[in-house]
């Protein structure tokens, strides 16, 4: 992922679907694009406004796509905990939190934990990402409105 201090980002999700076996999506998202020339210019505003849901749309499907992958990962994570446990015959009388048995897991099974885990840390990451993105769409679609309204009102009283 490449990101800057300017918060702009470009990351590449991949994700599996029903009617595609991969599909890989580039998504980028500049703060800068989220900026008015002319608040004063109804027709300026109103063509930001159709972008802007068009985007949030956009964006807000792959935050879905994304919070199903992150729950599908957790759920993968939990069978292969369950499968390790049963593997090592793990058992309530000689592990008897939750915890002791996550942590003899991380200890006998230690590669293929951290990879779990930086897997799921990873796509954790992607869903904030596109979380915020939404998030500063909105923002911005909320100022347009207020813009929209401004210079409509302006418009009246000219």
């Amino acid at each position: 992922m490449e990101t800057d201090y300017t918060g702009v980002f470009h990351e590449t999700f991949i994700f599996e679907t029903e009617t595609e076996k991969i599909k890989t999506v580039n998504v980028t998202f500049d703060p800068a694009n989220l900026i008015v020339d002319s608040i004063t210019d109804i027709e300026t505003i109103m063509n930001e406004l159709n972008i802007v849901s068009t985007k949030l749309f956009t964006f807000g499907s792959l935050c879905d796509m994304q919070t199903k992958k992150l729950q599908d990962l957790e759920d993968e994570i939990e069978r292969w905990k369950a499968d390790r446990m049963n593997e090592f015959q793990i058992d309530d009388k000689k592990y008897k939190s939750e915890k002791s048995k996550e942590r003899f897991l991380m200890v006998q099974c230690a590669d293929e934990y951290q990879e779990k885990q930086q897997r799921l840390s990873e796509e954790k990451y992607h869903l904030l990402l596109l979380k915020r993105a939404v998030s500063a769409l909105e923002s911005y679609g909320y100022k347009l409105y207020a813009l929209k309204d401004y210079a409509l009102a302006m418009a009246r009283n000219s």
